[in-house]
């Protein structure tokens, strides 16, 4: 259905085509496109940084930095606001099935006081660079509604003492890859270099099964190379997309020695950040300093950078098991302004992730 009404509201394209789409939301930053149940979805991290945030800002959260919330990619409207993730940013999510079958979201973030700091450049929390006592906290639920007291967590969660991390992005490890670990996690650490965790455990809550992997098991050290990761496989190789600018893309077999694409997967300085995504998507600006926002990107070429790219694969309208490939990322200075914005790629997610390679 929802694939339906996306290949009717725009134009077709060639599979080889990446479409940005545009603007659904501003300063929504962190979030997670998801299928569960059949429905498309998106995870969010909501932060409280600045004034001209507050359009997306419940009052009811008043006492918290940060928090998440799932929203409906269809209607737009917010299904949830998950109160035990008070507190907690630079969140990431993903769906598995459970031991009951039952498809399970899974959100993975970090705690982080995200709210005292004007330039958004010196945050404290327990994930800070001198971190003693950082963990990668979960929340999930499995409950159709997602009301909010489904929700169960564990915080602390994976422990990463010593190591001060913004970022991460958890993924199942493809069968096919023949790996000893089940499940990988990317981490974007405070000195903005990529580290990675796994687990061996087919239950990715169970968090004494997660291990952290030694520092050789990292991306080069190259511009915007750590941040903001997203981590996927084809089956043969992990990609770890990330930017902070640009967005990039990596690929390896042994999350050890990667080789980097020659060409960008998005680029910055694009009108395509400055425009309003369709119908079907919105637009929903929630608020006047975002419209002006916008105009003012458009009217001033300051399209500010691409970054946090976060991507789910979904059923197209053909009829012949095709599928499509939605991603989401922020656009903007990261600092003054900042878009939610949406791209799509006509084709399955491996064909998009090796059309790069």
């Amino acid at each position: 259905m929802y694939a339906l009404v996306l290949f009717c509201m725009f134009p077709l394209f060639r599979a080889s085509q990446l479409k940005k789409l545009g603007v659904y939301d501003y300063f929504i930053d962190e979030s997670s496109p998801l299928i569960y149940n059949n429905r498309l979805l998106m995870f969010e991290s909501v932060v409280r940084a600045s004034p001209s945030w507050a359009g997306n800002w419940l009052p009811s959260f008043s006492k918290c930095d940060s928090y998440y919330r799932v929203r409906d990619m269809r209607t737009l409207l917010v299904l949830v606001n998950i109160t035990s993730t008070c507190n907690h940013a630079f969140g990431a999510a993903t769906v598995f099935t459970d031991v009951s079958g039952r498809d399970t979201i899974l959100i993975t973030g970090t705690p982080w006081d995200r709210a005292n700091s004007p330039s958004r450049l010196t945050w404290s929390g327990p994930c800070s660079g001198s971190a003693t006592s950082c963990s990668v906290d979960m929340f999930w639920s499995s409950s159709l509604g997602l009301e909010d007291a489904t929700w169960a967590s564990r915080a602390p969660g994976v422990s990463l003492a010593g190591v001060g991390v913004y970022n991460n992005d958890v993924m199942r490890v493809p069968s096919s890859m023949d790996s000893s670990f089940v499940w990988a996690m990317a981490l974007e650490t405070t000195s903005e270099r990529a580290r990675f965790a796994v687990s061996m455990d087919a239950d990715p809550r169970n968090v004494s099964a997660w291990a952290l992997l030694p520092p050789n098991a990292t991306v080069p050290s190259l511009p915007d190379t750590g941040s903001c990761p997203s981590l996927r496989s084809d089956g043969t190789h992990f990609y770890y997309l990330t930017g902070g600018m640009d967005i990039s893309i990596l690929r390896s077999k042994d999350l050890v020695v990667w080789e980097a694409a020659q060409r960008k997967v998005l680029l910055h300085g694009d009108p395509g950040d400055c425009i309003i995504a369709p119908a079907w998507f919105g637009p929903y600006l929630p608020s006047e300093e975002a419209q002006k926002r916008l105009s003012d990107c458009g009217v001033t070429g300051n399209f500010g950078d691409d970054s946090d790219v976060d991507l789910v694969e979904w059923p197209s309208s053909f009829g012949d098991g095709s599928v499509a490939t939605l991603i989401q990322y922020g656009s903007g200075d990261q600092r003054t302004f900042g878009f939610s914005n949406l791209a799509l790629f006509n084709g399955t997610m491996n064909s998009f992730l090796q059309s790069f390679f």
